[in-house]
């Protein structure tokens, strides 16, 4: 089963899109990622081609840390809530 060059691009894509969901803060638009194709692809085919790799590695895909999730959850605290505090928080959260 060979993999033409169009092929590859959306699933460089994709993979792409799976790897910033997981690992970033912050998130691209699927339609951000579509333009890098030069119209190519639209999201819906990012959106197909990220459910067949996901099917494939059924899910397993790098779970997040407990240093992560610290780093998330320190962003919905209540601005009330000072920068000391949240370094501590963050600095304890290194035993866990």
């Amino acid at each position: 089963n060979r993999c033409n060059g169009s092929t590859a691009l959306l699933a460089s894509l994709t993979t792409l899109h799976i790897a910033i969901k997981v690992n970033e803060v912050r998130k691209i638009k699927l339609g951000t990622l579509a333009n890098l194709s030069r119209g190519q692809f639209g999201p819906a085919h990012i959106e197909e081609m990220e459910w067949d790799v996901l099917t494939s590695l059924e899910w397993k895909i790098h779970p997040p840390t407990s240093m992560s999730f610290i780093s998330h959850l320190l962003l919905l605290l209540p601005p009330q809530v000072d920068d000391a505090c949240k370094e501590e928080i963050y600095a304890l959260s290194r035993y866990i």
